[in-house]
């Protein structure tokens, strides 16, 4: 016997990590005086529905809300069914006036505790108002705010829907993404599920182990 040679061709997928989506939401009660829609219900049903469609990808959700107080709807969990019930039963907090920073400052707070490499979605819903603009723009200078890793998904709703995009240009600063519209008669779901890769891409590592025997 001579030679016996053994190729053993390993495919091992690689490990992906997961990407985070943090809803962060504006409840001033300047976002819900409009009588001609349920601005309630309509943003449920984004979030909701948009979880939904993304519930085959690994993804870490986060929501937060803000007016004059910031408060942490939940901190982060891939539990697909869980994030569906809370936010198409979302509640609300209303309250006045509009500070944004300390729903900014819930969001920092939440990324003491998971600091993370993850690329990072940024889910605005704001009329686009705020007092303390200077505590604002504090606020954007701290991660996960300036972490290169952050994608913001600006989505303008309200009574005042053209009157007021300060909030709005402010984020669109850090990476140029144009507001989209929620509205009684239009839903960006398509477009942002179109325009955004939320699911982490898996790729394969192909292993090659060879066995070199030798009998005399």
């Amino acid at each position: 016997m001579k030679n016996l040679l053994l190729f053993l061709l390993c495919l091992i997928p690689a490990v992906s990590s997961s990407n985070d989506i943090v809803f962060l939401i504006d409840s001033s009660t300047s976002v819900f005086m409009d009588t001609q829609c349920d601005y309630n219900n309509l943003i449920r049903n984004f979030t909701s529905n948009l979880v939904n469609e993304l519930q085959d990808c690994d993804i870490n959700y986060s929501s937060v809300q803000y007016n004059i107080r910031g408060y942490t709807d939940y901190e982060f969990s891939n539990n697909n069914s869980y994030v569906y019930n809370k936010m198409k039963n979302y509640k609300f907090n209303y309250g006045a006036p509009t500070l944004i920073y300390t729903g900014l400052n819930k969001v920092i707070d939440i990324y003491d505790l998971y600091n993370t490499s993850n690329s990072i979605y940024l889910i605005l819903i704001s009329d686009g108002e705020t007092l303390n603009k200077e505590d604002f723009k504090q606020a954007l200078e701290k991660y996960p705010f300036n972490s290169t890793n952050l994608i913001n998904i600006l989505i303008k709703i309200g009574t005042h829907i053209a009157d007021n995009n300060f909030v709005l240009e402010e984020f669109k600063e850090l990476n140029d993404n144009e507001p989209e519209f929620l509205t009684c008669t239009y839903n960006p779901i398509n477009s942002i599920i179109s325009n955004y890769k939320f699911c982490p891409t898996t790729t394969l590592t192909t292993t090659l182990t060879t066995t070199l025997t030798t009998t005399l």
